[in-house]
């Protein structure tokens, strides 16, 4: 189930290309322009994941090597990979320049009481995985078993759809918060 490219991976990729569907949509329609600006960055950001998950593409060539730990794919075969780093360079400096141009911060850090349960749960997930492949502390990886992999794969997916469930949030409450700061006889706080 963990192997490359397999279902837990693959869904990984689905709950990945649900962020982006859903900061895409969230994009199209808002009318405030700082929120479609956040989707924009965020759109960016989780195209960057779901094209790493599937080795910048090379998940969709035959499988490079075969171990005990299942298919391993590479990206070295790609034509395009001497320009991946440099896409991905110029994609994240357009999610700083909105970022920095509009401010998001400030959006991101109201909103930020809402997501302490999702952010728990990211956070879990990254040290988890982290641990999962040898960087953690010893006791940590043998509770883990004789197949670190899968708990790996599952803590990437869980910190995934953490990180949709964060995004909904932050999107809804700053919904929330606009539409009150612009009911008639409240004062703005944003």
């Amino acid at each position: 189930a963990a192997w490359e490219n397999h279902w837990v991976e693959n869904t990984q990729v689905v709950v990945l290309g649900g962020g982006l569907l859903l900061a895409l949509v969230w994009c199209h329609a808002s009318a405030d322009v700082r929120v479609r600006a956040l989707c924009r960055a965020a759109a960016v950001l989780w195209a960057i994941l779901m094209a790493r998950e599937l080795s910048w593409g090379g998940a969709f060539l035959p499988p490079v090597g075969f171990s005990s730990e299942g298919p391993f794919y590479s990206s070295r075969a790609l034509w395009y990979k001497p320009y991946v780093y440099p896409v991905l360079a110029l994609l994240l400096a357009y999610s700083g320049y909105c970022i920095v141009r509009w401010r998001l911060d400030r959006i991101v850090l109201r909103c930020v009481p809402a997501v302490g349960f999702e952010a728990l749960l990211i956070a879990a997930g990254i040290a988890l995985s982290t641990c999962a492949e040898g960087h953690g502390p010893d006791f940590l990886t043998a509770w883990m078993g004789s197949n670190p992999l899968v708990v790996e794969e599952w803590a990437e997916l869980a910190a995934y759809a953490a990180l949709v469930a964060a995004q909904w949030r932050v999107l809804v409450r700053w919904h929330v918060l606009s539409r009150a700061a612009a009911a008639p006889g409240t004062p703005r706080t944003h």
